[in-house]
């Protein structure tokens, strides 16, 4: 309590050391944000490990100190493959979108207000959050 009496608000950053290398964190002022940047010294185009003589560039949240990413895109291989199937959806919605923007076409002229129309989007992981609205 004594750390945060003179503070009206608390940002907290956490943060962690995958492979225990020398790490330093900058606090600069700036507009309000939330996201963090992650620079390291290594070459993101060989993925090498860490190395002194490189010079910072800024890699992503699952960028590991021995030059290889903690996170892979899901696998592309057999018949129930998360990618085959978000293929098919996206060919359903290639297939289909052109007689979909003839339709609303009149719809949004209608009510339109100045040429605007406010829309709003949800994608399906969200969706049943939308349904409490």
């Amino acid at each position: 309590e004594t750390a945060t009496q003179n503070c009206d608000s608390l940002n907290v950053a956490f943060t962690a050391n995958p492979g225990n290398t020398k790490q330093c964190t900058a606090i600069i002022g700036n507009f309000e944000s939330y996201h963090i940047q992650r620079w390291m010294k290594v070459d993101t185009v060989k993925s090498t490990s860490v190395r002194d003589e490189l010079p910072m560039a800024m890699v992503s949240r699952g960028y590991a100190s021995r030059g290889k990413a903690n996170f892979y895109g899901p696998p592309s291989d057999g018949r129930f493959s998360p990618v085959r199937r978000h293929w098919n959806a996206l060919r359903t919605f290639l297939q289909n979108v052109d007689s979909v923007l003839e339709d609303l076409k009149p719809i949004l002229e209608r009510v339109a207000v100045n040429n605007a129309v406010v829309i709003l989007t949800c994608n399906h992981g969200q969706s049943a959050l939308l349904m409490n609205f």
